[in-house]
């Protein structure tokens, strides 16, 4: 029961879903959670002092930033920065991962990190 919720709070209840439009399969993190989970770092950027993060997979680092204070409840990020294990990184504006980022973040294939901005 405990890592449901975990799940729901964290990652959202369909993180991974069949697009209507195209049919395929991309991924959007809708977390609920409130302001208070997260930590305060007066030191980070402006857009990233209030951040939480945890482990996608066991093996993908997850950061959710806030550009204000704010409880998030059902809220898509607007945008996404999706490291890879070569070094390289991919900016993804809007609230989803479309399907090729997707499906190797659903393989746990060369994917190090996902930094979500709301």
């Amino acid at each position: 029961e405990f890592l449901s919720m975990w799940v729901l709070m964290m990652i959202g209840p369909s993180p991974f879903f069949i697009n209507e439009n195209t049919g395929v399969l991309e991924m959007q993190l809708v977390p609920a959670l409130p302001f208070w989970l997260f930590r305060n770092d007066p030191t980070a950027a402006e857009n990233e002092q209030h951040s939480i993060r945890f482990k996608l997979f066991s093996s993908i680092d997850v950061t959710y930033y806030l550009s204000q204070p704010r409880n998030l409840y059902g809220v898509a990020p607007a945008n996404y920065e999706i490291g890879l294990r070569d070094g390289s990184k991919i900016r993804v504006d809007g609230p989803t991962i479309p399907h090729d980022l997707a499906m190797n973040i659903r393989r746990v294939v060369f994917i190090d990190y996902i930094a979500a901005r709301f």
